[in-house]
């Protein structure tokens, strides 16, 4: 069972559904297209410093990780690098950082 949440306005009707509390609305967001925190609060219509607690609690959670490209594998070979916006940077000089879902935040929005 999940706990209640207040529910968090949004800017963009697709990402909200009746009943979505918090968690759902943020975790819907980021399982679209991994997101900076910039953006998935413009998105979500609030500020960086109300969701930045949120996004803390669900990576210590593992709902959430930072999209860091693989140091040991590299990006040269992937189908995806076209479409990365951190292909082929260095995981310790990131500029852009981006949030994606684990596959234990998919499940949760799975039911």
């Amino acid at each position: 069972m999940h706990a209640h949440h207040p529910k968090l306005t949004t800017h963009n009707p697709s990402l909200k559904t009746p009943n979505m509390n918090r968690i759902q609305t943020v975790l819907k967001a980021l399982s679209i297209q991994p997101k900076t925190p910039a953006e998935l609060s413009h998105d979500l219509g609030s500020s960086e410093a109300a969701l930045s607690g949120m996004l803390e609690t669900l990576e210590r959670g593992g709902f959430i990780m930072q999209a860091i490209p693989p140091s040991s594998v590299g990006c040269g070979h992937c189908n995806l690098k076209s479409m990365c916006r951190v292909a082929d940077q260095n995981p310790h000089e990131l500029k852009l950082h981006l949030y994606r879902l684990t596959s234990r935040g998919m499940a949760y929005l799975a039911g």
